[in-house]
């Protein structure tokens, strides 16, 4: 009984030593896991003070650290478990912020990073309550701020001598809960703050004099946001680090994982894309079809008087360019057989149209999902993000797709696409490319009204593009084809001596001639002559060809040559350019066997508002294959020959205005292999009676220079008093000097006569 009493004696005694200790010691406060602070330290061995403000998020291995006035601010976010940092500046040269990227130095290695990530509180404050001791001090406060003292004594390595060494620490927590408001609390409301750190003081045991101490002010617990440590939210327009990118992670991806399935890219589609050029600050919009699965695309721009359509034909390789304008206001077609870049190097493979998705840049193996809400054009979109080349440069591709299924309503929807309003589900809305390491070259394309298309012949036919387009065949194509009634006509032919201003247009080359050309055969045995006058005002020229001789005369007029200037070449061969052929060569052509020759082709036609019938042909020219087509004029046709003083133009057997039927007015030559076209207008066609002084290149203006056009009487007439003088003082000293010249020789042979002269023919031999 005794022993009992006296072990519950000692218990007790325990107990209350317990007691005691703890009532010494205080409550241990509890150090923040996460938390906030403006800092300012004194260094006072140095004689050195800095302040900063602080979020430390060891939860998250971040830090973010401001520094420097506003004027001249400096911010560090720190990622320290991916041993890299983003600095961002903002100063008088980037006045809305740079960012770059650097390694951590080895200081912040060394005193934030533990096994790859980020020290915890506790750690890095070097706080541990089991062997801190409470200090007694009597109404201790900090700037104002009641608190508590605790201290103990670590070792810890010195950076000069690489030695360890004792350091004391000393950590100052409010005595009670604090409310907070700082200029940096990310809302500006009091917040309360149990018992927040005050200051920490480090005193080392070898360098007494070495006290470093640091205050926290308005210390608080923090909440994590992934903002917060976002580079670009800094300074506004911050620019680096991605933060020029159309789409950047607006929430932590590491939490947010659950990225919503990646949608399938439509194979047929049809849309309005708007293009945008960042670089250049340029944007154009256009109309597009694309069909995968009949290897098609149509593409339309412009509007109203000045509309273009390509029309894309990839398993043939055709395509069709369609112009509608003031010179083509019912539209002008032409078929193009070469491929450009665009099929070579992105549309095609090996002969072969890509992928919609290598078209698109869409990999569903490489995407990454854009972390938080994004909005094109005010729809809600997911964003997907991956890196690419094309040719030598790398971009960065951001898909956008509509979150959820869209209602679609397009002024450009057919019937055969299903009509307006459908719903589809998650359409494209962006495609947006930024070259890597350049941020300002940007391009996006905005999928405007994007739908699956369902395929039509007719969208892809160009003689629908517009009604009564020219080219491509589509003047057949337009035409009703109604069946003809009465009796067919006939060929009428053509005038055997002719003249006609012939525009010429090469629809496949994309350029246009215009000349006056008369045609005339004098005589049944002469294969005739041709004349063809072009240019304008100052700058004329008149080719002049003799058919049966091959002479051909060029005549130009021009300022050197006002009066015009002559040359003759020889040609066994009548050439041409290589865009086409000759006029006559077009009116005399040779039929091919078993082919359709000179065939009325049945329906209502119009050649510039002329109601014409069409005759269609298949030739061989100059080795190629041809469909011709002759338009003549389908009724009785007024045609007012122009007189003025060009009466010679005009036959003497017809009146100046005459009524004539089956007037000649267009001639259409399209070559087979290459569906290039041409079309000739013969305007003002007419016969022509045959005047000599029309095809001497001598007469065309009377002055003409060289073919022997300047003879010496001509020169004669053209010196002018003083050229006359001279040459007149010329020739009167000329012609003293053959006087002179003649009376000498005559001298000469006169004493060459004297009886000496002949002595060696004397008999007596002296």
């Amino acid at each position: 009984m005794r022993r009992s009493g006296a072990y519950a004696l000692g218990l007790l005694a325990v107990l209350a030593c317990l007691l005691a200790l703890a009532e010494a010691q205080g409550d241990f406060p509890t150090m923040y896991t996460d938390w906030e602070a403006k800092i300012e330290a004194a260094r006072m061995g140095r004689n050195m003070s800095f302040s900063r403000w602080e979020i430390y998020s060891p939860t998250h291995d971040r830090l973010r650290i401001h520094y420097g006035p506003t004027w001249d601010r400096q911010v560090s976010i720190e990622y320290l478990d991916q041993d890299f940092k983003y600095r961002v500046a903002k100063n008088s040269t980037y006045p809305t912020g740079y960012c770059w990227t650097e390694p951590l130095n080895k200081w912040e290695k060394t005193f934030y990073v533990r096994s790859d990530h980020a020290a915890s509180t506790t750690e890095l404050l070097r706080y541990t309550p089991e062997t801190e001791t409470k200090l007694d001090l009597a109404d201790k406060n900090v700037r104002g701020i009641r608190c508590d003292a605790w201290q103990h004594k670590v070792n810890a390595l010195n950076s000069t001598t690489n030695e360890n060494r004792t350091i004391t620490i000393t950590h100052h927590f409010a005595a009670s809960d604090w409310n907070v408001i700082e200029e940096f609390n990310m809302g500006g409301k009091s917040e309360t703050s149990p018992r927040p750190l005050l200051r920490l003081v480090v005193t080392r045991d070898d360098e007494p004099e070495e006290v470093d101490s640091w205050d926290f002010v308005g210390m608080k617990p923090y909440t994590y946001h992934h903002g917060d440590f976002n580079p670009c939210n800094m300074f506004g327009d911050v620019k680096g680090c991605g933060c020029d990118m159309p789409f950047r992670n607006l929430t932590d991806p590491r939490e947010d994982a659950k990225a919503p399935a990646l949608p399938s890219m439509y194979q047929d589609w049809t849309a309005e894309i708007e293009e945008t050029n960042a670089q250049r600050g340029t944007s154009y919009s256009r109309y597009e079809i694309f069909s995968q699965s009949q290897k098609k695309m149509k593409m339309m721009w412009g509007g109203g008087s000045d509309t273009h359509v390509v029309i894309e034909d990839f398993d043939a390789k055709i395509k069709y360019r369609v112009t509608k304008n003031e010179t083509y206001p019912k539209g002008m077609c032409w078929k193009v057989t070469d491929q450009d870049r665009a099929d070579t190097y992105y549309y095609m493979q090996g002969g072969e149209l890509r992928s919609t998705e290598w078209l698109m840049g869409y990999n569903v193996s490489e995407e990454t999902y854009v972390t938080g809400e994004h909005r094109v054009r005010g729809m809600p979109v997911d964003v997907w993000h991956r890196k690419t080349s094309f040719g030598v440069r790398g971009y960065h591709v951001y898909h956008a797709f509509a979150k959820s299924s869209w209602d679609v309503s397009s002024f450009y929807n057919r019937s055969s696409v299903g009509g307006v309003k459908l719903q589809h589900e998650r359409p494209l809305a962006r495609i947006a490319l930024v070259r890597q390491n350049d941020s300002s070259h940007e391009l996006s394309y905005d999928y405007i009204g994007m739908q699956p298309y369902k395929y039509d012949a007719a969208d892809f036919e160009p003689c629908q593009v517009f009604p009564g387009v020219l080219g491509c065949d589509c003047d057949e194509a337009n035409s009703s084809h109604s069946e003809h009634t009465g009796e067919t006509p006939t060929f009428p032919g053509v005038f055997k001596q002719w003249s006609a201003v012939v525009n010429t247009i090469h629809a496949g080359a994309g350029f246009s001639t215009s000349h006056k050309e008369i045609y005339t055969q004098a005589r049944p045995d002469h294969p005739g002559q041709i004349r063809i006058d072009s240019g304008y005002y100052g700058e004329r020229a008149t080719l002049i060809k003799d058919l049966s001789t091959g002479n051909n005369y060029h005549v130009i007029r021009n300022r050197t040559f006002p009066d015009g200037f002559c040359t003759v070449e020889k040609q066994s061969v009548f050439k041409t350019d290589t865009y086409g052929v000759s006029s006559k060569e077009l009116m005399e052509f040779p039929q091919m066997v078993n082919k359709g020759y000179k065939v009325f082709v049945p329906g209502d036609f119009e050649v510039r508002g002329i109601p014409v019938h069409l005759f269609e042909s298949e030739i061989g020219l100059k080795g190629k294959e041809y469909h011709v087509h002759h338009y003549f004029t389908a009724e009785g046709w007024t045609n007012k020959y122009v007189r003025e003083d060009l009466d010679k133009y005009v036959d003497v057997n017809l009146a100046s205005f005459t009524h004539v039927t089956d007037l000649l007015v267009r001639i259409t030559l399209r070559e087979k292999e290459t569906g290039h076209t041409t079309h000739y207008d013969f305007i003002d066609y007419q016969p022509y009676k045959f005047v000599e002084d029309d095809f001497d290149p001598c007469t065309i203006t009377g002055n003409v220079e060289g073919c022997g056009c300047d003879g010496l009487m001509q020169d004669l007439c053209k010196l002018s008093e003083a050229e006359a003088g001279g040459l007149a003082a010329g020739l009167f000293f000329l012609g003293w000097i053959l006087a002179t010249l003649v009376a000498w020789v005559y001298c000469k042979f006169r004493n060459s006569r004297r009886t000496g002269s002949y002595s060696k023919y004397n008999d007596d031999g002296i």
